[in-house]
C-alpha cells in the first residue's frame, strides 16, 4: 500500500509527498518527516500513523482538520480525505487500500457506516476515569513518545525537593545518632 500527500493549495499545489513508513511526523520543528515553517503550525502538530485497522491522523494538540472539521486525539483515514494543517490542506492518497469507516471519539460508526472486522460496536463509551488516563499520554508526551519539556522540568523539580528532603532526613539521623553516642 503506497501513501502520499497532496498539496491542495499554495505555490506547490499538485506536488505529491510520498509517506514512507508507520508513521510521518508532521509540524515546525527540526526532526518532522515534514517541517511546515507557519506560525500556525506546531512544533509537532499531528502524525499520519499507518496500523493494521487502517490510517489514521493524530493530532497532538495543535488544530488538525480533517474534512473540515477540528479532530481530538486521532482519526481514521480514508483515500481522498482532506487534511489541513496550518495554512496547508492536503489530500491523502492511499493506492489499493479498502475502505475503512471513521470512527467516532467514543468509538461508536456513524449511522451510514460500517463496522470493520474488529471494530467496537456502536455506541460504546468509555468511561470517565479511562479517559483521563487515555488522555494522559496527551500531555505527558508531544510526539513519538518524547516528553514534554514542561513536564521534564516539573519531574526535575520534583526529584531536586525528594533528593533535598532525604539529604536533610539523613543529616536529622546522623546528628541524633551523634548526639546520643558521644
Amino acid at each position: 500500500m503506497a501513501l502520499c500527500l497532496r498539496i491542495m493549495t499554495g505555490k506547490q499545489a499538485g506536488r505529491e509527498i510520498p509517506i514512507p513508513g508507520s508513521r510521518f511526523l508532521i509540524g515546525g520543528a527540526d526532526n518532522c518527516d515534514l517541517k511546515i515553517n507557519a506560525s500556525q503550525v506546531g512544533p509537532y502538530h499531528c502524525a499520519l500513523v499507518v496500523q493494521d485497522d487502517g490510517i489514521w491522523v493524530r493530532d497532538y494538540g495543535s488544530g488538525t482538520i480533517v474534512g473540515g472539521t477540528r479532530i481530538v486525539g486521532r482519526c481514521r483515514l480514508n483515500h481522498g480525505d482532506q487534511l489541513q494543517v496550518g495554512p496547508l490542506h492536503f489530500e491523502l492518497l492511499i493506492e489499493d487500500a479498502p475502505y475503512m469507516p471513521k470512527l467516532a471519539s467514543n468509538g461508536s460508526v456513524g449511522a451510514n457506516e460500517t463496522l470493520a472486522p474488529g471494530a467496537p460496536v456502536s455506541g460504546t463509551s468509555v468511561s470517565a476515569p479511562r479517559r483521563r488516563v487515555i488522555a494522559l499520554p496527551r500531555w505527558l508526551f508531544v510526539a513519538d513518545w518524547q516528553l514534554n519539556p514542561y513536564v521534564m522540568f516539573a519531574l526535575g523539580v520534583w526529584a531536586g525537593i525528594g533528593i533535598f528532603a532525604a539529604t536533610v532526613a539523613l543529616f536529622k539521623v546522623v546528628g541524633s545518632y551523634s548526639h546520643a553516642n558521644p
